[in-house]
Protein backbone atom coordinates (compact mmCIF):
# COMPACT_ATOMS: atom_id res chain seq x y z
CA UNK A 1 0.00 0.00 0.00
CA UNK A 2 1.00 3.67 -0.75
CA UNK A 3 2.21 5.98 1.87
CA UNK A 4 3.00 9.34 1.83
CA UNK A 5 4.29 11.82 4.83
CA UNK A 6 2.04 15.03 4.92
CA UNK A 7 1.97 18.44 6.45
CA UNK A 8 -2.07 19.07 6.75
CA UNK A 9 -4.41 21.52 8.06
CA UNK A 10 -5.97 20.42 10.73
CA UNK A 11 -9.49 21.62 9.13
CA UNK A 12 -8.90 19.55 6.11
CA UNK A 13 -8.83 16.31 8.61
CA UNK A 14 -12.73 14.82 8.14
CA UNK A 15 -13.58 12.69 11.31
CA UNK A 16 -16.37 10.49 10.43
CA UNK A 17 -17.87 7.69 12.43
CA UNK A 18 -15.29 6.71 15.23
CA UNK A 19 -14.82 3.17 17.17
CA UNK A 20 -13.68 5.39 20.55
CA UNK A 21 -17.27 6.29 22.80
CA UNK A 22 -15.00 8.43 24.53
CA UNK A 23 -11.89 9.90 23.90
CA UNK A 24 -10.85 10.64 27.56
CA UNK A 25 -8.57 12.93 29.32
CA UNK A 26 -6.79 14.91 26.84
CA UNK A 27 -4.81 17.42 29.50
CA UNK A 28 -1.53 15.40 29.22
CA UNK A 29 -1.41 14.87 25.32
CA UNK A 30 -2.29 18.37 24.67
CA UNK A 31 0.78 19.76 27.46
CA UNK A 32 2.42 17.21 25.23
CA UNK A 33 1.70 18.49 21.88
CA UNK A 34 1.90 22.05 23.11
CA UNK A 35 5.15 21.52 24.39
CA UNK A 36 6.84 19.04 21.63
CA UNK A 37 4.71 19.14 19.00
CA UNK A 38 2.68 16.41 17.70
CA UNK A 39 5.49 13.70 17.33
CA UNK A 40 3.46 10.35 16.01
CA UNK A 41 1.25 11.17 13.04
CA UNK A 42 -2.09 10.82 12.16
CA UNK A 43 -3.45 8.24 9.57
CA UNK A 44 -5.84 9.61 6.87
CA UNK A 45 -6.90 7.66 3.94
CA UNK A 46 -6.30 9.24 -0.29
CA UNK A 47 -9.43 11.78 0.86
CA UNK A 48 -7.98 13.12 4.05
CA UNK A 49 -10.42 11.25 6.39
CA UNK A 50 -9.35 9.90 9.88
CA UNK A 51 -8.38 6.87 10.00
CA UNK A 52 -6.17 6.90 13.36
CA UNK A 53 -5.38 9.01 15.68
CA UNK A 54 -8.42 11.32 17.16
CA UNK A 55 -7.12 11.81 20.66
CA UNK A 56 -3.67 13.22 18.97
CA UNK A 57 -6.06 15.52 16.44
CA UNK A 58 -8.67 16.54 19.10
CA UNK A 59 -5.74 17.71 21.80
CA UNK A 60 -4.08 19.57 18.37
CA UNK A 61 -7.09 21.36 18.08
CA UNK A 62 -7.54 22.30 22.10
CA UNK A 63 -3.83 23.56 22.26
CA UNK A 64 -4.45 25.52 18.46
CA UNK A 65 -2.04 23.67 16.10
CA UNK A 66 -2.93 24.04 12.62
CA UNK A 67 -0.82 22.30 10.85
CA UNK A 68 -0.14 18.18 11.53
CA UNK A 69 1.77 15.35 10.59
CA UNK A 70 -0.04 12.81 9.02
CA UNK A 71 0.46 9.30 6.83
CA UNK A 72 -1.51 9.46 3.77
CA UNK A 73 -2.67 6.08 3.28
CA UNK A 74 -3.92 5.33 -0.23
CA UNK A 75 -6.62 3.44 0.67
CA UNK A 76 -10.47 4.50 2.12
CA UNK A 77 -11.64 5.19 5.33
CA UNK A 78 -13.72 2.63 5.84
CA UNK A 79 -11.86 -0.39 3.92
CA UNK A 80 -10.93 -3.73 5.23
CA UNK A 81 -7.38 -2.17 5.36
CA UNK A 82 -7.88 0.68 7.91
CA UNK A 83 -10.21 -1.02 9.67
CA UNK A 84 -6.61 -3.75 10.42
CA UNK A 85 -5.51 -1.04 10.97
CA UNK A 86 -7.41 0.77 13.69
CA UNK A 87 -7.46 -2.81 15.35
CA UNK A 88 -3.53 -2.70 15.33
CA UNK A 89 -2.90 0.81 16.40
CA UNK A 90 -5.52 0.63 19.38
CA UNK A 91 -5.26 -3.46 20.33
CA UNK A 92 -1.46 -3.90 19.71
CA UNK A 93 0.49 -1.70 22.40
CA UNK A 94 1.74 -2.85 25.45
CA UNK A 95 1.49 -0.54 28.39
CA UNK A 96 4.82 0.38 30.37
CA UNK A 97 5.32 -1.95 33.13
CA UNK A 98 5.83 -0.27 36.77
CA UNK A 99 9.59 -0.75 36.90
CA UNK A 100 9.83 0.50 33.12
CA UNK A 101 8.20 3.58 34.57
CA UNK A 102 10.63 4.22 37.47
CA UNK A 103 13.05 3.74 35.21
CA UNK A 104 11.51 6.26 32.79
CA UNK A 105 11.69 8.39 35.98
CA UNK A 106 14.99 7.78 37.15
CA UNK A 107 16.19 8.69 33.77
CA UNK A 108 13.90 12.04 33.79
CA UNK A 109 15.79 12.91 37.08
CA UNK A 110 19.44 12.31 35.83
CA UNK A 111 18.61 14.48 32.69
CA UNK A 112 17.00 17.74 35.00
CA UNK A 113 20.18 17.09 37.41
CA UNK A 114 22.50 17.57 34.17
CA UNK A 115 20.29 20.75 33.32
CA UNK A 116 20.81 23.30 36.38
CA UNK A 117 16.87 25.02 36.98
CA UNK A 118 14.63 22.69 34.52
CA UNK A 119 11.59 21.90 35.94
CA UNK A 120 10.38 18.36 37.15
CA UNK A 121 6.89 18.85 35.93
CA UNK A 122 7.29 16.05 33.44
CA UNK A 123 8.24 13.69 36.83
CA UNK A 124 4.93 14.94 38.23
CA UNK A 125 2.67 14.29 35.24
CA UNK A 126 4.38 10.77 34.31
CA UNK A 127 3.70 9.80 38.14
CA UNK A 128 0.07 11.12 37.89
CA UNK A 129 -0.47 9.03 34.86
CA UNK A 130 0.58 5.79 36.35
CA UNK A 131 -0.52 6.27 40.15
CA UNK A 132 2.72 6.69 41.27
CA UNK A 133 2.55 9.89 42.79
Amino acid sequence: MHRELVEIDIDEVTLKETIREDIGDLTMLKASVTKLGLLTPILIDRNSVLITGARRLEACREAGIRQLPAIRLDTAYDSMTSLDIQVDMNLCRQPLTNSEVEKLIGKKRLAANRQSGAPNGVLTRIRQLFGND
